[in-house]
Formats: structure tokens, C-alpha cells, sequence
């Protein structure tokens, strides 16, 4: 049974790497799901009912004890504006006009 509830050893190198691959695809996801309901709010998008289910599973994550197993119904919510955000900035990118440098020389 101790081997079940015992936590994974995280002094193995590969076992830090996992760890920071999983923290890099995170924070990724993070920043293009804050700028997808960022995007979705200045283009009246309907996402409240999205963006208030997100705010109440963190908040009860800060006030009690909890594993991340909890929050596995808010991925496919944050997959889903990471990825509205994701195109936005892609489309962004793509519509901006090139710099003029007609007058720059080398």
C-alpha cells in the first residue's frame, strides 16, 4: 500500500525532465488561454459561463487541499481558449503589415 500513496522521486533526472516539459506545456497553455479570453472578451465571444466555472474551481483549490485530478475538467475549457488565442495571435502576426524601411540604410 505504500507503494501506491508514495510520492514519485523527483532526484532521478528524467523525472526532472518530465516535470518541466509538463510545466512548460502548462505555462503555454496558460498565456494563450489568458489571451484567447482576452481576445474573446473584446469580440463579445460568449465565454462567461467558461471563464466563472475556471474562477471557482481555483478558488477552491487556494482555500482547501487539493489534488490535480480535480481540476481535469477545466483542460478541455482552457484547450479551447488557448486555442482561439493561439489563432488570434497567428492571424495578428499574419495581418500586420512589414515594417517600411525605405529610409534605413546599412
Amino acid at each position: 500500500m505504500y507503494i501506491f500513496w508514495a510520492y514519485p522521486n523527483y532526484s532521478t533526472k528524467m523525472m526532472a525532465f518530465k516535470t518541466m516539459a509538463f510545466f512548460a506545456f502548462n505555462l503555454f497553455v496558460i498565456v494563450f488561454a489568458l489571451y484567447g479570453f482576452y481576445r474573446a472578451k473584446t469580440k463579445s465571444v460568449f465565454y462567461q459561463p467558461f471563464l466563472w466555472m475556471i474562477l471557482y474551481y481555483y478558488v477552491i483549490h487556494i482555500l482547501l487541499h487539493a489534488h490535480s485530478r480535480y481540476s481535469l475538467p477545466l483542460f478541455p475549457i482552457l484547450f479551447m481558449f488557448a486555442s482561439f488565442g493561439l489563432v488570434e495571435f497567428v492571424q495578428n502576426i499574419r495581418s500586420s503589415e512589414p515594417p517600411d524601411y525605405q529610409g534605413i540604410t546599412t
